[in-house]
């Protein structure tokens, strides 16, 4: 033997020893894993979406049809989104049985193998290879269509369920609104039981729900279908259950790396061999199952909402610049070349070159006669122009830019970052980064963009409302520069606040309006129902003999009263209280955070100024009384009408007991 053999004999006997120790652990390792059954034992974790229990009780057929197909013990078992993510990290199940937004996300982390099946179930009598998701609430709130949900408080399982939150959260994707997160979405966790009884309860104003489980919870007599409103109503002629988005594919069943090819193979072929009208479907509820679905469509949603495995971008490395761009690397490359060539012969050819010196100064001329022209027309514009290069300083700046910023000459903002200089900050004083601008954004993307309510700052430190076009510069040779027209939108934001206040408020008092108390009382309302506080006072007031003064004095000296009334009102009550002209001579006054006997001394005091008071109409003094209705809002009570009814209640009695009195109405008696 020679020592080149003997050489190559130890090499293999030293890699063989350290290879085949590994592979033993690792066996040991695998065998290990089959959670509580053992090395000849299989068990499936399915994922549970309604009661731990109640869905045990459900699949616990599948393991007798199992056993007896794969001639060995099975083990179902029912867990919640946290404990089966746990058992498929430890490996302590062989396959798993859930919905195919936690199936991408499980295969992606814990290397699960395609789906060996897709489940089906069934309606109605017919089969069912999709389902959707429902975007509930109840009868008694406002809202009505999918825009209405924007800034509710929405209950969902949480923000990984599929059929709970993802599926609706892309419908209001694509209807162009925000969906539900931070304070605005609460999440109850699984069951979707959970989810019903916080909208029911007054917890939450919109549940998320997977499609079949208010039917589900009707059927067995724990909530009441007509109490219930569906938004954004799907038309699905051949899907027997309510929907408000569309239908996805149903749950996938797959295997863990841990399982032989041959368990798997004779696995999928148990469950597409399970007969859809036999008992043991029937026991289930189910129909069977089918080979895998398509999950593209829930793979494209994960995508659209950034969930995982899709919350991060990809790397882009040289690499993949190279796979990508190969062909078009290669041609620039040639390109290159071919100009190299063409260079050398320019060079040979220089003395032809020079005869073209004349042309070139003439058109140099041009462009000089170009750019005193396009410095007057930008000198004429009335709206703000200025550039910027693709460092975001800036390259040029007309006069009436420099004259809406503050600035007396060009030089104190040309070469300057722009960003920096007078858009660095939002209109409440805190820092706006580079990556949100839109001028960064252009710069990088190349896109126009019209900006309609940015903010500017101009050099004396005030601040500056601006509507802004972002236009790129460049061509084929790539982005520049950009180019930003700016106006002046204080006047049209001073008429809109204007328009928004005479929208909300009385004219002749200046308190607010009766349909903006509605709005005002339900956010308050909705406080109260969340437990945010206990309750809030809500007074109904009334001028005695209102009619007898107008008959009397003039429609003008009745208005001179409401106007006094309305004065005291508002330098009396409190900054968050809420006073309203309900009506005529009716006013309303909610109190937030105030109970009864706090609201009955404030109504004392409110009718003691006014007999106390005395208005002038003409010349010829005026007095007047009040009569006042005291009631409180609470929890219970479905909307602000039925507590103004009770302190309508309580005015009427007071009206009938003299006037220029306070009555009240608790709930449930008077006082």
């Amino acid at each position: 033997m020679t020592a080149a053999v003997l050489h190559r004999l130890l090499v293999v006997l030293l890699l063989a020893s350290l290879f085949l120790p590994a592979r033993g652990a690792l066996a040991l390792e695998q065998a290990g894993a089959v959670a509580g059954l053992g090395g000849d034992g299989v068990s499936i974790g399915i994922l549970a979406v309604r009661p731990q229990a109640q869905v045990q009780a459900q699949w616990t057929p599948l393991e007798e049809y199992l056993q007896g197909r794969l001639g060995m013990p099975v083990a179902v078992r029912a867990m919640g989104y946290d404990d089966l993510e746990h058992a498929l990290a430890r490996r302590e199940v062989d396959f798993v049985l859930t919905n195919p937004a936690h199936y991408l996300c499980m295969a992606h982390r814990y290397h699960l193998t395609a789906p060996l099946s897709s489940l089906i179930l069934q309606g109605q009598g017919r089969p069912l290879s999709a389902f959707g998701g429902v975007i509930f609430t109840t009868t008694r709130t406002p809202i009505v269509t999918l825009a209405d949900v924007e800034g509710r408080i929405v209950a969902a399982p949480f923000v990984g369920s599929l059929g709970g939150y993802q599926m609706q959260a892309y419908e209001m994707l694509e209807a162009g609104l925000v969906p539900p997160r931070g304070r605005f979405l609460l999440e109850t966790g699984m069951p979707y039981d959970k989810v019903v009884e916080a909208v029911l309860q007054g917890r939450a104003e919109v549940g998320f729900v997977r499609t079949g489980v208010l039917e589900a919870l009707a059927g067995e007599g724990r909530i009441d279908l007509s109490e219930v409103r569906v938004l954004n109503r799907q038309d699905l002629p051949h899907f027997p259950f309510i929907s408000s988005t569309r239908l996805y594919p149903e749950w996938a069943f797959a295997a863990l790396p841990q399982v032989e090819q041959d368990l798997a193979r004779r696995m999928a072929a148990a469950l597409l061999d399970l007969p859809h009208d036999g008992e043991t479907a029937r026991r289930l509820g189910i129909w069977g199952f089918t080979i895998p679905l398509d999950y593209e469509p829930v793979r494209e949603l994960l995508r659209v909402l950034r969930l995982p495995p899709f919350e991060q971008a990809p790397d882009f490395t040289l690499a993949d610049v190279w796979q990508r761009y190969r062909m078009a690397l290669i041609a620039a490359l040639v390109l290159a070349a071919l100009n190299l060539g063409l260079l050398v012969v320019v060079w040979r050819k220089q003395r032809h070159l020079m005869g073209l010196n004349a042309t070139i100064r003439a058109q140099g001329r041009e462009i000089e006669r170009r750019s005193a022209l396009e410095r007057q027309l930008l000198g004429a514009l009335a709206e703000g122009v200025y550039g910027v290069g693709p460092d975001g300083r800036c390259t040029f700046i007309n006069p009436a830019a420099l004259r809406l910023l503050g600035y007396a000459s060009e030089d104190e903002v040309l070469g300057k970052d722009s960003h920096a200089l007078f858009h660095g900050r939002h209109p409440d004083g805190t820092p706006y980064p580079h990556e949100q601008c839109p001028i960064h954004q252009t710069l990088q993307d190349g896109q126009v963009r019209q900006a309609e309510d940015e903010w500017f700052w101009r050099k004396d430190g005030t601040g500056l409302p601006i509507s802004m076009r972002v236009s790129p510069v460049g061509g084929d040779d790539g982005i520049r520069g950009a180019v930003v027209a700016f106006h002046d939108i204080t006047e049209r934001k001073r008429l809109l606040e204007t328009l928004r206040h005479q929208a909300t408020h009385d004219e002749l008092t200046g308190l607010v309006n009766r349909r903006h108390l509605f709005e005002l009382a339900e956010r308050e309302h909705a406080r109260i129902r969340r437990g945010h506080t206990a309750s809030a006072a809500l007074i109904m007031l009334d001028v005695d003999h209102f009619k007898r003064i107008n008959d009397t004095y003039g429609h003008l000296a009745g208005d001179e009263i409401l106007r006094h009334l309305g004065h005291q009102l508002m330098v009396t009550l409190r900054t968050a209280d809420i006073a309203a002209r309900y009506g005529g001579e009716e006013f309303v006054i909610l109190l937030p955070d105030t109970d009864l006997d706090a609201a009955l001394r404030l109504a004392a005091r409110l009718r003691d100024e006014a007999a106390a008071s005395t208005v002038y109409s003409d010349g010829q003094p005026l007095h007047y009384t009040l009569s006042l209705g005291l009631t409180t809002l609470t929890p219970q009570d479905a909307s602000l009408d039925v507590a103004i009814a009770r302190a309508d209640e309580a005015l009427y009695r007071a009206k009938m007991g003299g006037r220029n009195r306070i009555e009240v109405e608790a709930a449930g008696q008077p006082t």
